[in-house]
């Protein structure tokens, strides 16, 4: 997968296959293809990364780009960065996730509720793969200003917050978080 072509010619719903075969300068090319400005290959270049880092710790190594588009003016990247993060969190041995948990929760503020609703599923996941950012994602989540997000959307911030922390109960729990799922639960929230 080394061209534009053939990064749209694979089923976008069959993904493991592709990545599976996947090699250093492949991998290469699916990253530069995350800046693209068209949708459909820099959302296929997603798909291939996530999918490869589920199953081998060689994207990892691009971790540094994925954190700096938490920054970027753009919603994708912000969104791109935080599930790369998210995705290559399992192979987290150097204490990357703590050092960019701050950068990493400030998208839960941000101006667009889609970023904000892909950043609290994406901590979910980096909460599940590494134990010693648990409390502080936590505690971030059942933080989050809802006030701050556009109406609309509020509930479904909401729905999400209260689906991760239930998540997490099994390695995570606090009289805090309980009691954050408790409120969220109630009649007319």
């Amino acid at each position: 997968m080394r061209t534009e072509e053939e990064l749209l010619a694979f089923d976008k719903a069959q993904p493991n296959a592709p990545a599976a075969a996947l090699d250093a300068e492949e991998i290469a090319f699916l990253v530069d293809s995350l800046a693209r400005k068209e949708d459909d290959p820099r959302y296929r270049a997603l798909l291939l990364l996530q999918s490869r880092s589920a199953s081998t710790p060689d994207v990892y190594r691009y971790w540094d780009v994925f954190r700096s588009k938490l920054r970027s003016d753009n919603s994708y990247q912000r969104s791109i960065g935080m599930l790369l993060l998210a995705a290559n969190a399992r192979w987290d041995e150097a204490g990357r996730c703590a050092e960019a948990l701050d950068d990493m929760t400030k998208l839960l503020s941000d101006e667009k509720p889609v970023t904000i609703r892909q950043c609290v599923g994406a901590l979910e996941a980096v909460a599940l793969a590494v134990p010693e950012v648990r409390e502080k994602i936590c505690t971030r989540l059942i933080s989050t200003d809802l006030s701050a997000i556009r109406e609309t959307m509020r509930k479904l911030v909401l729905k999400d917050i209260v689906h991760a922390l239930t998540a997490l109960k099994s390695v995570y729990s606090t009289p805090e978080t309980e009691a954050y799922i408790a409120r969220a639960s109630m009649p007319n929230k």
